[in-house]
């Protein structure tokens, strides 16, 4: 694989400041939660955690946590280049351990409005960027190159004015979104505005070492409310992401395993208005992990 250089402006990262709405209490409520942990495979784990007064608010948070050193685990994309599919079903018509939902997509003729390509092949190009700067939705990405005969995982990012930036990217597996939260243990500035200001349910995956780890967060119930951008990266940072990207969330937002140990969503998905796991909302893309 050919070295490619990603260059950032020296404004672009910055640590968060006390003027954000987390707090110590935050911090420790983050440091001091007991997680229910549940041990899926080797090499994978599920966590699961409910806080009463996080960002001062009910918080309902799961984890699947993979360490990328095991080398009977596979990390793979499925998507539509139209159409929708549950992220149930993309876990089980592809026989995997479990997945998370992925990219943005066309609410009516379904496929991903984000780049994405799977196994070399193209299977959708980025439509959400408009005028001379891209979307803060499109500017990251994960990868997956297997190139060496070893798997690797990474997330990148650009700035906006780097419009053709996924024709750079030299890997056989990439999916475009965003926006990028943490890039080498630092905070990404964030756009203020009401897509990361409000509070939704959010779906993220961040690389903490070896280990790579997806996760959501419930929202829009009286029991989990969700997280703005800026909490959801401030959580992440405090469980150890080094890097870290948020994906489509809101009603997408959905966690599956698919293991004689823990079978069928996670989470509590919204799209029923239910505190229930039984309101997903089809997708077009997810992330997966797989036996090898």
């Amino acid at each position: 694989m050919k070295k490619i250089i990603y260059l950032f402006s020296s404004l672009y990262f910055l640590i968060i400041s006390s003027g954000m709405a987390q707090s110590p209490k935050d911090s420790t409520a983050i440091a001091q939660i007991k997680w229910n942990k549940h041990k899926i495979e080797k090499g994978i784990v599920w966590k699961q955690a409910h806080f009463d007064d996080l960002y001062q608010a009910h918080q309902e948070v799961n984890i699947l946590e993979i360490d990328l050193n095991k080398k009977k685990i596979d990390i793979d994309f499925a998507g539509l280049a139209t159409g929708l599919e549950l992220t149930s079903e993309f876990v089980k018509n592809n026989d995997a351990i479990g997945g998370i939902n992925g990219g943005f997509f066309d609410v009516k003729d379904g496929g991903s409005v984000t780049f994405l390509k799977i196994d070399n092949k193209i299977v959708n190009t980025t439509t959400m960027n408009t005028g001379e700067e891209r979307s803060d939705r499109t500017n990251g990405a994960i990868i997956i190159n297997g190139n060496s005969g070893k798997e690797n995982i990474d997330i990148l990012g650009t700035e906006l004015t780097n419009m053709n930036w996924e024709d750079s990217i030299d890997a056989p597996d990439i999916m475009v979104c965003g926006p990028l939260l943490i890039m080498d243990e630092a905070y990404v500035i964030l756009a203020k505005n009401a897509f990361n200001d409000n509070r939704h349910p959010r779906s993220a995956v961040a690389l903490n070492g070896n280990k790579l780890i997806l996760m959501t967060v419930d929202g829009r119930s009286n029991q989990s409310y969700g997280m703005s951008l800026p909490e959801l990266a401030y959580f992440l940072k405090q469980i150890g992401a080094e890097k870290a990207l948020n994906l489509d969330g809101g009603g997408s937002t959905t966690l599956v395993l698919n293991t004689p140990i823990k079978s069928g969503v996670l989470n509590y998905p919204s799209d029923n208005k239910q505190f229930d796991h039984e309101g997903e909302r089809p997708v077009a893309s997810v992330i997966l992990i797989k036996k090898k």
